[in-house]
């Protein structure tokens, strides 16, 4: 009941990182909650998909949640407004189809890519984006530079980039953040320096050429 009360009054930033289960009234007071809901801590529940926090605006952060059936996926793709699954590892073709295919921004950053398949999939996204590949493949590089949005690549195994590469992400529309990548070659920092985003975010860079001297 004070649980209940709690978020029946509570129209703001509501953070509750020890819950690691929801019942169904539960769940069903979070999918009322108005503005920001932040569940770190949720690994699993017993609730039925259609109980699960779907129908709402503001940002809906569900990381403690390491797998989803095509069912919830398809329920939390109703969501309207940011959407984090950072534990999230693996999703089938249709449920990875189903989240990329709402607008707006989605965090998936443990996910790990099955299939240049997925990776196409993942790049459709309309909206801002943020994943973290172990590994980035040219072609999945040319994926990424027909996303639509901001995009955010960081990934601690991610810290070079091969030169087809960073032609190809230069090519992005969108701001675009590489917090992992060390080092650049000269043919690659001049290739991002044609980035036609807006914002070009390197901010964990150790190596970078030094400027030729004018002749």
């Amino acid at each position: 009941m004070l649980f209940r009360s709690l978020l029946a009054t509570h129209q703001d930033f509501l953070r509750l990182d020890g819950i690691t289960t929801l019942s169904d009234a539960q769940a069903e007071s979070f999918s009322r909650q108005g503005q920001f809901l932040w569940l770190e801590d949720v690994i699993g529940s017993d609730d039925p998909p259609n109980k699960w926090p779907t129908h709402r605006r503001g940002s809906l952060d569900l990381n403690g949640v390491v797998s989803l059936t095509d069912r919830q996926a398809e329920l939390l793709a109703k969501h309207e407004g940011p959407l984090s699954l950072d534990g999230v590892t693996s999703l089938s073709d249709h449920a990875l189809e189903v989240l990329v295919a709402r607008k707006g921004y989605l965090s998936l950053k443990s996910l790990v890519l099955a299939s240049e398949h997925q990776a196409d999939l993942l790049f459709r996204h309309d909206g801002d984006l943020w994943v973290s590949p172990a590994v980035l493949t040219d072609a999945q590089a040319e994926e990424a530079a027909r996303h639509e949005g901001d995009l955010l690549l960081w990934s601690k195994s991610l810290t070079t980039l091969t030169d087809a590469q960073a032609e190809a992400l230069a090519r992005r529309n969108g701001d675009l953040c590489l917090l992992g990548v060390v080092a650049l070659t000269d043919a690659q920092a001049e290739a991002l320096g044609r980035h036609r985003g807006r914002s070009l975010d390197l901010g964990v860079l150790e190596t970078l050429t030094p400027p030729r001297p004018l002749s």
